[in-house]
């Protein structure tokens, strides 16, 4: 950018300033106090907005020259845009496409730069360089470094904050892992070591018989326990038929002895029931007992008390009564009053019925064991043509026990093998399983180690910073090439140094040397070609024809297009290059206003 004219108007010391650059490197020199210092300050207000000298807007007016009520500052670039400012109001005023910001705030003050902080100068520096740090730019160099695309898309959101909360989030994830890594295997992870661990996994033979065998060999026992049960069932059978026939046989001998038995029972019972009947009337005055006996006795007792009437239809009853009455006496003949009741029968009779109740027991006990007696040959020929008594079942049973008790013990080692075979099989899988989860853990701890490394200040940060600083520090080399100075270099931590000594161990004019370098180069690599330098007065005599002839190099080269230099000087240069021309201010105004004033 060429700057072709610079107008001030009272601004500071400053009544009336019309500067038109008509080379490349444009001096103003002059004494203390003169103005020099206002003129490179309304130039940095006019393209920047920066105030110096105060820090509120209602102080503006202190900046109009003194006995002035407004004053402003008109910047023209070759093209004709402006850039403009006025006072006290403070509007700013700048055409559209021309430059502004911090690298415009850096061209304009060397000092700029080194006053910044770290974060500070690398921001500036990705924006000088023009790299991208979108987030389109950022997912774009993660993916080229073969890092995990699900695992990207999740740190992106967190790289809004940057890059270091990124690299924060990403080892905080891989420590997760890390500690589910421990989980699985009972040991840290440790990085290499961790690739191609195994979880310890059991020999697995394979068993000398299968499950087919085993079943086999339960379906032998099953058929051998079933004819065990079919012996044994024949076997208890047998010997319930033997014991059934000695009882039988036994009770055949005694069918004589129970007959008699049975029959003088018989006897006794005949003869005691007739005592036991007269006992029972005894004890109820001599009629007959029995609920029939009762029957009658009442309607006979009714008939006595309410006459029969001899007509009309409500007779019908009493004449049926009357026919049940003679019915009976046909029977049991004539119906007569009961006797006196016998106290002595009455107390009798209990022991007559239990007596007779003993003897009906036997009778039907005897009548029972007479009945089984008699039938016991019959019954004894069934059971002979029925039961085998001659077999022994016991025959081979206890070789088919024997042979059970061997075939269990065989099967259940086959089983034993089967399922040991089985539990290994079992243990083995889960192994193989651990052994591919461990792995898929330990791919993920890498991953996100990976995109916590590629956010960490030597990752993408890095690399976005050396593409930054190659063209600034190859400018800076240019610089040094073209001036004889010290080679300034500024380093990946954004350390300056000058021949290798920290910038903060530098005499003042070195840093204002330094200072000048790195602007020159910030301009050059941004494109804006435009330099201001205050305070060229610290360089001594040798100093200043270096930077004269630096500039006048630079100038030539096309690698500035104006460069504003401010010194106080006694007077004027006499000899200057034909790149430059001079200015002398005294009072607040150039020499030859002030000569035509």
């Amino acid at each position: 950018m060429q700057i072709s004219q610079i107008q001030v108007d009272n601004f500071l010391r400053l009544r009336s300033v019309d500067i038109r650059t008509t080379t490349p490197v444009t001096l103003i020199a002059g004494r203390n106090q003169a103005g020099k210092s206002s003129i490179a300050e309304a130039v940095k207000m006019a393209m920047t907005g920066e105030i110096t000298r105060v820090k509120l807007k209602k102080e503006y007016d202190k900046l109009v020259h003194d006995g002035s009520k407004a004053g402003g500052v008109l910047v023209t670039v070759a093209d004709g845009r402006t850039y403009g400012f006025n006072l006290p109001k403070g509007a700013a005023q700048i055409d559209d496409g021309l430059p502004t910001g911090a690298t415009v705030s850096v061209v304009l003050n060397g000092q700029r730069f080194a006053s910044m902080k770290e974060d500070e100068r690398r921001a500036f520096l990705f924006a000088a360089a023009g790299c991208k740090i979108n987030g389109e730019e950022i997912k774009k160099r993660l993916l080229a470094r073969n890092l995990d695309k699900a695992l990207v898309e999740i740190v992106m959101p967190v790289l809004r904050g940057g890059f270091p909360a990124g690299k924060d989030f990403a080892a905080e994830e891989a420590r997760k892992k890390k500690g589910a890594w421990q989980q699985l295997t009972g040991a840290n992870w440790g990085g290499v070591a961790a690739d191609g661990w195994e979880a310890e996994k059991p020999e697995v033979l394979q068993p000398e018989h299968g499950n087919a065998e085993a079943s086999a060999l339960g379906k032998e026992i099953d058929q051998l326990n079933k004819q065990i049960g079919e012996v044994q069932a024949k076997q208890a059978a047998q010997a319930q038929a033997k014991k059934r026939r000695a009882e039988l046989l036994e009770l055949s001998k005694k069918a004589p002895d129970i007959s008699g038995n049975f029959k003088r029972a018989e006897k006794e019972l005949a003869d005691y029931e007739p005592k036991v009947v007269a006992m029972r009337q005894r004890a109820v005055g001599g009629r007959p007992l029995g609920l029939v006996h009762d029957l009658a006795y009442a309607l006979h007792g009714l008939r006595e008390v309410f006459p029969v009437p001899s007509t009309g239809e409500d007779d019908i009853p009493y004449q049926v009564a009357n026919a049940a009455l003679d019915a009976y006496e046909n029977v049991h003949g004539e119906i007569k009053p009961a006797g006196e009741a016998d106290t002595e029968a009455q107390n009798s009779l209990p022991e007559f019925e239990r007596g007779l109740e003993v003897l009906q027991n036997r009778v039907k006990n005897l009548k029972r064991d007479f009945d089984a007696a008699t039938g016991a040959d019959q019954v004894l020929a069934e059971l002979e043509a029925q039961t085998n008594f001659q077999t022994d079942y016991t025959a081979g049973l206890q070789e088919r026990q024997q042979r059970i008790a061997a075939l269990t013990a065989s099967r259940a080692k086959m089983i034993e093998a089967i399922d040991a075979a089985a539990a290994a099989w079992k243990k083995a899988d889960a192994a193989d399983a651990l052994t591919k989860q461990a792995a898929k853990v330990n791919g993920e701890i890498k991953a996100w180690l990976a995109i916590a490394d590629a956010c960490a200040p030597d990752g993408i940060p890095g690399e976005l910073l050396d593409e930054a600083l190659k063209p600034i520090n190859s400018a800076l080399t240019v610089s040094a090439a073209f001036s004889g100075w010290a080679s300034v270099y500024i380093d990946k931590d954004m350390t300056i140094t000058a021949g290798g000594r920290p910038y903060s161990l530098l005499s003042e004019s070195a840093q204002w040397r330094s200072d000048a370098m790195i602007a020159q180069a910030v301009a050059q690599v941004t494109g804006l070609r435009i330099l201001m330098l205050d305070r060229f007065d610290v360089l001594d005599l040798p100093g200043r024809s270096e930077a004269i002839n630096w500039l006048h190099a630079l100038a030539e080269k096309g690698h500035i297009e104006t460069a504003l230099v401010f010194g106080t000087l006694k007077q004027l240069p006499e000899r200057l290059p034909p790149t430059f021309s001079a200015h002398w201010i005294a009072d607040g105004v150039i020499a030859p206003l002030r000569e035509a004033a």
